[in-house]
């Protein structure tokens, strides 16, 4: 599993508040729901031409698998 790198420029491209959500939540126990609905109350007062796709509940589960096959993100104690 590789170590996840949180000054990569793509994670810096995040809003601050998505970022250091992540932080936080990054080895605690997070379920796939639970992610979805905190990236749309995040993410609830974006605008512009993609905010569709930052919020589509199918995009955010797959991020979410990608981030906890790839990087381990979400495995943990419960907070």
């Amino acid at each position: 599993m590789k170590e996840f790198d949180f000054e990569h420029p793509d994670f810096m491209r995040h809003q601050e508040s998505v970022r250091e959500w992540l932080k936080s939540h990054y080895r605690q126990t997070v379920t796939e729901d639970e992610y979805v609905a905190a990236m749309k109350e995040l993410r609830k007062n974006d605008s512009g031409k993609r905010v569709r796709r930052s919020r589509c509940p199918s995009n955010l589960r797959y991020h979410y698998r990608m981030l906890n096959e790839k990087f381990g993100f979400f495995v943990g104690e419960k907070s």
